[in-house]
């Protein structure tokens, strides 16, 4: 059990690492921030959408993912990192 809390404590960190570019260049724009966001991810692939949903909104751990969507672990780590991707270029896009 505590090898499962530590993991998922380290997977908290490197979400808010990977989503920290969003608010160090302008913390009082959180409110834009949230619409380009939407923007970009309406702007993706229906399966990157669908991954990112089930990890960050839904909570799914990566092995649930796999279950799901009948994938391997790789498949889904794979396609969680090009997805979070596209979706940083499409914000730094937007945000020009």
């Amino acid at each position: 059990m505590n090898w499962i809390n530590e993991q998922q404590k380290q997977r908290q960190v490197i979400e808010h690492d990977q989503i920290e570019f969003i608010t160090q260049d302008e913390p009082n724009d959180d409110a834009e921030n949230i619409e380009l966001i939407k923007k970009a991810l309406n702007e993706l692939p229906a399966k990157s959408k669908t991954i990112l949903s089930m990890f960050y909104v839904d909570s799914y751990s990566v092995q649930e993912i796999a279950d799901v969507l009948s994938l391997s672990e790789g498949t889904v780590k794979s396609r969680l990192f090009y997805a979070r991707k596209m979706l940083k270029e499409k914000f730094v896009t937007f945000k020009k």
